[in-house]
């Protein structure tokens, strides 16, 4: 969905492109039916909107419709975006040291994809554990040990 951002520039854009993920997952899941599905949506990116560096305007949107392609399909989804830290945090990122994006503000530089790389995998470790959670205390459910943790 990343290179599509920039593209994208209205409610009925986002709503054909949201339309055509869905018939993309819809093809993936006919070519491999038992496969899983994570789709990974766009990081966040930036660029000068009268003078000042900002998340481009429709990422938002964008970020929130490939989620609904994503779970109304039967695929998962993991937010780069949000795992960045949302709106405006790729000037975050490139003005991390040693910087964890480029001064384009689109692109990661290599230890700011080394980083990214590690939250993903720390996410899905974090639901892998919880998936054999699961598994060994077949009673549970999530909404039970939701609540026991409030």
């Amino acid at each position: 969905g990343g290179n599509s951002v920039p593209y994208l520039k209205n409610t009925d854009q986002i709503e054909k492109f949201k339309q055509t993920i869905k018939k993309q997952i819809t093809v993936f899941k006919q070519l491999k039916p038992t496969a899983c599905i994570l789709f990974i949506g766009p990081a966040d990116m930036s660029k000068k909107i009268d003078g000042v560096l900002q998340t481009y305007p429709n990422l938002e949107s964008i970020v929130k419709c490939l989620k609904e392609a994503a779970l109304e399909n039967g695929a998962a989804f993991w937010s780069m975006y949000d795992v960045m830290g949302g709106k405006n945090s790729m000037i975050k990122w490139a003005e991390h040291q040693p910087a964890w994006a480029s001064k384009d503000y689109i692109h990661f530089t290599r230890q700011g994809a080394n980083r990214i790389a590690e939250l993903f995998v720390q996410t899905f470790m974090i639901y892998y554990d919880y998936y054999h959670f699961l598994k060994r205390h077949p009673q549970r459910n999530a909404d039970d040990i939701i609540m026991k943790l409030k």
